[in-house]
């Protein structure tokens, strides 16, 4: 009767044994970041992993690499600057492109509470299986990361010289502001894919009017240029929880369609209300056009959760990736009859009911 609870107890020994020693070869990574939370230094091991060089990694807020570390729907680097306590993070989960890692994470603030020291223990994997380090995915995503980062530097290093140059130019700097935040916001969507979490998947509570505000500054000189009128209806709306980043491209997807459909004298409106679906509340974010509509076999097979844009194709992409987006959030993606009189798209996202969801 003691047989097999003694076997399973030696065996459950030997593999805690192994474990240690696996644990004990994988490095730390490990990183220094200032008050403002940006790198300051870095560890090897975050070098290699990341696949960057500590030159590109420096001066730049951590979560631009990293995921933000949260304690309490704060960032748990800022509370233990903030209040000069050293913190453990037992476990911390860690999304990834293979699975789930898990790592203990020690936040140590500096004595002259000029920042702090963030220590990320050996990361293990949740999945049932070892995954490759270097697989398709991986070389795809880094290829795609360094491709676009030189790009995206020199698109900032030329808005900053316009910055300084026409620093009097208060349209310019609004616009420009816009442009560098977005580039940030596209490098840390970039960079997650090289790192131990993708930061593009990070879900977080929002209001989604100051975004959707945001995106209709960014679309007005394109409407404006192609002489579309857009109009901007804001509700009383609860949070939600998505990807704010991902969320944002999901709109600009269904705005950026609408503005290539329509000719001149055409309407936009993007709108945000609050609606009932199967008794639970719903955020629901509205684009609408007053174009020629959709063509019907498109439309049906929009709405056919299973159905993919067709391969080979440049075009179509924007809204199948939109309605795996807001799937993705456990929401509804919903296309409104059109018969010519244009395309009216719904977003349904459940509403958040309370501070603490």
């Amino acid at each position: 009767m003691l047989f097999q609870p003694l076997v399973l107890l030696v065996f459950h020994d030997a593999f805690q044994r192994v474990r240690q020693q696996v644990v004990h070869l994988m490095p730390e990574l490990n990183f220094r970041v200032d008050r403002s939370l940006c790198l300051v230094s870095c560890s090897l091991a975050l070098e290699d992993r990341l696949g960057v060089s500590k030159k590109q990694l420096l001066n730049l807020p951590y979560v631009t690499w990293l995921p933000a570390l949260r304690l309490e729907e704060e960032d748990a680097v800022q509370k233990a600057i903030e209040h000069h306590r050293r913190l453990f993070l037992q476990a911390y989960r860690f999304p990834a492109l293979t699975g789930v890692l898990v790592a203990d994470v020690v936040i140590e603030p500096l004595p002259d509470r000029s920042g702090a020291e963030i220590q990320i223990g050996p990361l293990l994997s949740e999945a049932p299986a070892p995954q490759p380090r270097w697989n398709d995915v991986t070389r795809v995503a880094a290829k795609l990361s360094h491709g676009v980062r030189n790009p995206l530097n020199a698109i900032k290093g030329a808005v900053t010289y316009l910055q300084g140059r026409y620093a009097k130019e208060a349209e310019l700097q609004e616009f420009s502001a816009i442009i560098v935040e977005e580039i940030s916001r596209l490098e840390q969507f970039v960079n997650g894919f090289l790192s131990t979490s993708g930061r593009g998947f990070a879900p977080e509570k929002i209001d989604v009017n100051p975004l959707l505000k945001k995106i209709a500054s960014y679309v007005s000189l394109q409407a404006r240029s192609a002489q579309v009128t857009l109009v901007l209806h804001c509700g009383a709306v609860p949070s939600v929880r998505v990807d704010a980043f991902q969320l944002e491209q999901a709109i600009l997807n269904l705005v950026n369609n609408a503005l290539a459909a329509l000719a001149e004298g055409g309407r936009i409106v993007l709108s945000s209300h609050l609606a009932d679906y199967a008794g639970e509340p719903h955020v629901v974010i509205k684009v609408a056009d007053n174009g020629c509509g959709m063509d019907p076999d498109r439309l049906a097979a929009l709405r056919n959760p299973a159905s993919e844009p067709e391969a080979g194709s440049e075009h179509g992409f924007g809204l199948y990736i939109t309605r795996d987006v807001i799937a993705s959030f456990g929401g509804r993606f919903e296309i409104a009859e059109s018969n010519h009189r244009g395309t009216q798209i719904q977003l349904l996202l459940p509403a958040l009911r309370s501070t603490k969801e």
